[in-house]
């Protein structure tokens, strides 16, 4: 339609092709009015196209994402080891001080072997001179274990025990059949000398009370 505008301007009034293009343009601008009612009553559809950039985009993405994932699984693997790293120099450093003391001990074991042997290799060529006093000790036989049983006779024991108990409860026995001369009841106070009862006091305690007191409320 727009080459057929410039070509009609182009064309005189009195050129016979002016009305031919004239014709083009309105039979153009009739289809043109046709399809946009009919554009009009047509329900809009949903037209994929595959646009290459952005699946390109998209693959870029999806693998910047694996590499990120994969880097934070390193990054998390490496702070476990670190942590273990740090437990482990912690714990060593704990022992650091024990091992100085360790070493310190195996030097000075070391030099009282060495001074020792020196000293044993001393002795041992002064003997071979006939030098200093040895002793003249010498094994005759090893020792054996006895075959019988040696120690304390629980049989002697038992009897002890028996004949200690037995004394001891006779003892008791004696003691307590001894006259007792303490005086309980009206009749051993009378049996001392000859002496006559006349009267008692009763204990005040909350029986003895509450029967004195209902004897004299009757009188008594």
């Amino acid at each position: 339609r727009i080459k057929l505008e410039e070509q009609r301007r182009e064309l005189k009034a009195s050129d016979p092709a002016l009305t031919k293009t004239q014709q083009q343009i309105d039979d153009i601008d009739g289809v043109i009015r046709q399809l946009s009612d009919a554009a009009k009553n047509l329900k809009p559809q949903r037209i994929s196209v595959k646009n290459k950039a952005y699946e390109l985009r998209k693959e870029e993405r999806e693998k910047t994402a694996l590499e990120l994932e994969t880097a934070q699984t390193t990054l998390r693997h490496a702070k476990e080891q670190h942590e273990k790293k740090v437990a482990s120099l912690r714990a060593l450093q704990g022992l650091e001080s024990e091992f100085t003391s360790l070493r310190a001990d195996r030097q000075t074991a070391e030099t009282t072997e060495a001074a020792s042997r020196i000293t044993w290799e001393v002795w041992q060529q002064k003997r071979a001179l006939g030098q200093g006093n040895f002793s003249s000790l010498r094994e005759f036989g090893k020792a054996s274990l006895p075959l019988e049983k040696e120690g304390p006779d629980r049989g002697k024991l038992l009897l002890g025990g028996f004949f200690v108990g037995l004394f001891f409860g006779l003892g008791i026995v004696v003691l307590r059949a001894l006259p007792d001369r303490v005086v309980r009841t009206r009749e051993d106070l009378e049996s001392i000398d000859g002496l006559a009862v006349i009267g008692s006091m009763p204990r005040l305690d909350n029986t003895n009370l509450r029967r004195h007191v209902a004897l004299r409320e009757q009188g008594w």
